[in-house]
């Protein structure tokens, strides 16, 4: 899997705009033989951890990240270097094969998760819309270091870590995935408004519809 993550690394910067404060980290080595990446150093907390720094603005984080997702997708809609993965769509079905069984463990209906895992987990192993990080949420957004000044709250560099499974497929998942996360950030731990910054900054760059990613 670290194979496919330096692949990404070196494939994926070629095709998205420059961003002075979201990138890729940059890749210095891969020793196969030694499942090791060497890659740069992004900061010392992530965007989970940071959520309730009062010196960072969360708003504009998630704006930034938003547009940054966005434009992943669409500059990636062309791109097959990467190849298809199919371990990785077998890893993001998971919670579609299995969610049918939590909900009746749960005491939910247990007919709705099967229609679900039935609509739509059965789409990712045929999407291929674009390039989707795979594992999209705060907690692989890291942050560079910066000064704490809750009088003029900050924007920090953000590195996006993890790509091990990204995947070609349906963007909606990278969308979904995050906002799930958000919400919960922004439910339990302060109200500061991440989920819609990232949601109205994506749909600004580019339309959320039925469709998404599979054009």
């Amino acid at each position: 899997m670290l194979f496919r993550s330096a692949r990404a690394l070196r494939v994926i910067p070629q095709s998205l705009p420059p961003d002075e404060l979201v990138n890729l980290p940059e890749l210095y080595g891969y020793d196969r033989d030694a499942h090791m990446l060497h890659i740069s150093y992004g900061g010392n907390r992530t965007l989970k951890e940071a959520y309730t720094d009062l010196s960072l603005d969360i708003i504009a984080i998630g704006t930034r990240l938003g547009k940054w997702l966005s434009r992943l997708h669409k500059c990636t809609a062309e791109n097959y270097e990467l190849g298809n993965h199919i371990v990785a769509k077998n890893i993001y079905g998971y919670s579609y094969r299995n969610l049918a069984e939590a909900r009746e463990r749960f005491g939910f209906d247990k007919e709705f998760g099967e229609k679900v895992a039935e609509m739509y987990g059965s789409l990712i192993g045929n999407d291929d819309g674009m390039v989707c990080h795979g594992d999209f949420w705060p907690g692989n957004v890291v942050l560079e270091s910066c000064g704490a000044n809750e009088a003029k709250q900050e924007v920090p560099k953000m590195t996006i870590v993890d790509w091990e499974i990204c995947r070609r497929g349906n963007g909606a998942t990278d969308v979904g995935q995050f906002a799930a996360e958000a919400w919960l950030l922004d439910r339990f731990r302060g109200q500061r408004g991440l989920l819609d910054a990232f949601l109205k900054s994506y749909v600004g760059e580019r339309e959320l519809g039925k469709e998404i990613g599979r054009a």
